[in-house]
């Protein structure tokens, strides 16, 4: 099986449902965890106020300065707690995981920084350790770092996900370079420095804070660059949008990335503005003076809570972490319905990977007669690339069926103008000679109806992966630069990617080249279809010899839900893409819903591709009509045996309703930040190819809306 390399694979694992069976209960456990380590803050500062002999609060003594240390810490805990343990309990999308991680880090922080505070305070006032001090500064210190790199992380996640969208450069692998290699390895270089400043306070002109100056402004300098480069990426995408259209779809998009630029700006550069005042108090930005903090404790000015909390490093730290960690809340999409849709499409998948398991673990070769099982894995293993099959495309009209017409030329017509006359030669299935009879296993199988335009079969294969929803631009843009379509799929990595085509996989010699229904005609010609010449052997349904239950072994029209079965069962990531004709007759076609039924049975994941949004809604009340029941096939016994395959005829109505209903593009409001940016992006893409509309004249140069 070919490989789409590193890139599309982490698109596609983006873009998935995140799923693993343990993440429930594991988000509980976290959420319980954050909130029972943070209870007892309290309780202990207030056992420390009372059992305190004349304490002065805000009178300078260490043991005044740790209390109140203890204590603001411990409100920005307290603050930040809600928000770790809500998110952490319901996240479910991977960018809402990843925002629970960084909302628990920053509730790390503050929490083992209170107690380390706790700790100095008690030890003066002769009370027990809570905690070793060193060992929860260095908790504290190190989850302090962490929340900066998960911050960059996060951002890094946000920006390459743009660009795999975008499929253009927008700087990501310069950013996954910095946030990645170079700023974690200044800040483990940082951070032992930092820790030995804060417990040893050595001199003005030790050898450490001439150390550690530099490497605190190398820091500083690598978060200007990386908040540049992300705002930059952003910027870009924002004026393509800017230039379209400013209603609907679009002006959503734009609105997005300006609320998404302004939490870039504000947040980060809150935090490097923190991060050097902190850097300042504590003496580590040599040259630059080392007792400032020093100065104004020793001076004679009286000290008060105020000016204490000013010098103090941490409490511009504390405050730091409660700002991002809502700022980080408000703009993932937490409180705007992402955590609700994640569980619902969750538990959605949950259910699909229990029956995909099932049907895997209990997958066993049917007990047919000899050669059923051959013929099945035979004809799995027949695969076309989507470089073979773009290649096939740019030459219909030039090489071969020179009167293709995309507007008009389906897919039976290409069947018996091209494939066909094409593997006569070979008396085999085309893909065997695209791919040169290489043994290709496909990585998706492609359901489709025969009477739909071929243009529109290959704009919904394309659709599938580059990622997208619809097809009817791609569609448009096929027709128009077919150059572009190839330098978007170069660009994610997709023209290896493998699929399963009944068109080009199933030998149409051993089946139906010589056989012609009714008066079968070219929709460009008018012309009736010619029989193959070729003297191959036909094998239909009743060809001996047969299965126990009546169909031909050697016939390949009969198996395609025992080959999706065996091809599911021996690849977890094999899914089925449906590509949905413009009159949406693909339901009503009996084999496109054996096809249907089978994938659906055995848990296999079901990605339909529809000509729009607006087309699907527009057919709403004609497809909520539709009734297995009533499916057509070119011989009733097909009919007949697809429907006892199917044991509830009315449970399977229904879950073929939800499936093509899930299918409508969803609205903004309830996506997390992640999924919003890829729609921006995919909206920006579609703004640097103008496109013209097939429904409008030639020299009418619109956009189409996506």
């Amino acid at each position: 099986m070919s490989s789409n390399g590193p890139a599309r694979l982490w698109m596609l694992a983006k873009t998935k449902t995140h799923f693993c069976p343990g993440i429930r209960v594991r988000g509980r456990l976290w959420s319980l965890l954050v909130v029972g380590l943070t209870a007892p803050l309290w309780p202990l500062n207030f056992a420390l106020l009372f059992t305190s002999q004349d304490l002065g609060l805000c009178d300078g003594s260490s043991q005044g300065i740790f209390l109140l240390q203890a204590i603001f810490n411990s409100v920005a805990a307290s603050l930040v707690v809600p928000a770790a343990a809500y998110v952490s309990a319901r996240a479910r999308s991977p960018h809402m995981l990843e925002v629970a991680v960084y909302l628990r880090v920053l509730w790390l922080s503050d929490t083992s920084l209170s107690y380390r505070s706790i700790a100095d305070a008690s030890a003066l006032n002769g009370a027990p350790t809570v905690l070793p001090a060193l060992v929860a500064a260095f908790i504290g210190i190190s989850a302090s770092i962490a929340s900066i790199v998960l911050l960059y992380s996060l951002q890094l996640h946000l920006v390459q996900g743009l660009q795999h969208k975008f499929l253009d450069n927008l700087g990501a692998e310069l950013l996954r370079r910095i946030s990645v290699r170079v700023f974690p390895a200044v800040c483990s270089l940082y951070v032992p420095l930092l820790m030995y400043v804060m417990t040893a306070r050595p001199s003005d002109d030790h050898v450490i804070r001439k150390v550690i100056g530099p490497i605190s402004w190398l820091a500083l300098g690598l978060e200007v660059t990386q908040i540049s480069v992300s705002r930059r990426a952003f910027r870009r995408v924002r004026v393509l949008l800017d230039q379209a259209k400013t209603e609907g779809t679009n002006a959503e998009a734009l609105n997005m990335l300006r609320r998404q630029d302004r939490r870039l700006l504000g947040s980060f550069t809150t935090m490097i503005a923190v991060h050097a005042v902190f850097s300042f108090l504590q003496g580590t930005l040599w040259p630059l003076p080392t007792t400032f903090r020093t100065l104004v404790l020793t001076s004679d000015a009286p000290s008060s809570c105020p000016l204490l909390l000013a010098v103090d490093g941490s409490s511009y730290m504390a405050v730091l972490r409660v700002v991002l960690g809502a700022i980080a809340l408000y703009f993932s999409g937490a409180l705007s319905g992402a955590l609700e849709r994640g569980e619902a499409v969750f538990l959605r998948e949950e259910e699909r990977q229990l029956k995909r398991t099932t049907s895997s673990e209990a997958y066993a070769p049917p007990c047919q007669v000899s050669g059923w099982q051959e013929k099945v894995e035979e004809m799995g293993m027949r695969g076309i690339s989507l470089s073979a099959l773009l290649h096939f495309y740019r030459g219909l009209g030039s090489r071969h069926m020179l009167h293709f017409d995309p507007a008009k030329s389906t897919t039976n017509d290409v069947v018996r103008q091209a494939i066909i006359p094409l593997s006569s030669s070979t008396m085999q299935c085309l893909a065997s000679t695209m791919m040169d009879g290489v043994l290709t296993r496909p990585s998706r199988m492609v359901t489709h109806n025969w009477g739909n335009l071929f243009r529109d079969l290959f704009a919904a294969v394309v659709a599938d992966a580059l990622g997208e929803s619809s097809y009817e631009s791609l569609g448009c843009l096929i027709d128009q630069d077919l150059d572009q379509i190839e330098h978007w799929l170069h660009r994610a990595n997709a023209l290896s990617t493998t699929y399963w085509i009944c068109a080009f996989c199933v030998n149409q010699h051993a089946g139906i080249c010589g056989y012609l229904g009714g008066h079968e005609r070219d929709n460009v010609t008018q012309q009736s279809f010619l029989a193959c010449s070729c003297n191959a052997q036909k094998f239909l349904n009743d060809a001996e010899p047969l299965s126990s239950h009546g169909s031909s072994v050697r016939c390949e029209m009969n198996k395609f839900d025992s080959m999706m079965h065996w091809l599911a069962a021996t690849d977890t990531s094999f899914y089925q893409v449906v590509a949905v004709d413009a009159g949406f007759e693909l339901f009503g076609r009996a084999w496109c819903v054996a096809e249907l039924a089978e994938a659906h049975s055995i848990g296999m994941c079901q990605q339909l591709k529809v000509v729009s949004a607006a087309a699907l809604e527009e057919n709403a009340h004609k497809l909520r009509d539709l009734k297995v029941q009533e499916m057509r096939a070119s011989r009733q016994e097909d009919v007949d045996e697809i429907l006892a395959k199917i044991p509830d005829h009315e449970t399977f109505n229904q879950q073929l309703h939800d499936m093509i209903f899930y299918s409508v593009i969803s609205g903004w409001t309830d996506l997390d930040e992640q999924q919003k940016l890829d729609k921006a992006a995919h909206i920006a893409r579609w703004q640097l190819v103008p496109i013209r509309s097939p429904l409008k004249p030639a020299g009418e140069n619109n956009i189409i809306s996506i």
